[in-house]
């Protein structure tokens, strides 16, 4: 059975409403589905495990 996930993030949801405006052109329509792919990154990366690494940094 598969999962659905709510963005609820308050700049998808601004994007989501440009979007559906009908003087919304065709590029900006690209630009903005660009833009909330973006944002849907950080928000499915969010709780992705991570772990400390050692680094050298030259300073």
């Amino acid at each position: 059975m598969s999962t659905v996930h709510v963005l609820d993030h308050p700049l998808i949801s601004d994007k989501l409403t440009r979007m559906r405006r009908k003087e919304t052109t065709s590029q900006e329509f690209r630009l903005l589905l660009k833009e909330i792919s973006l944002l849907m990154g950080y928000e499915v990366t969010r709780n992705f495990e991570t772990k400390m690494v050692p680094t050298e940094t030259p300073i």
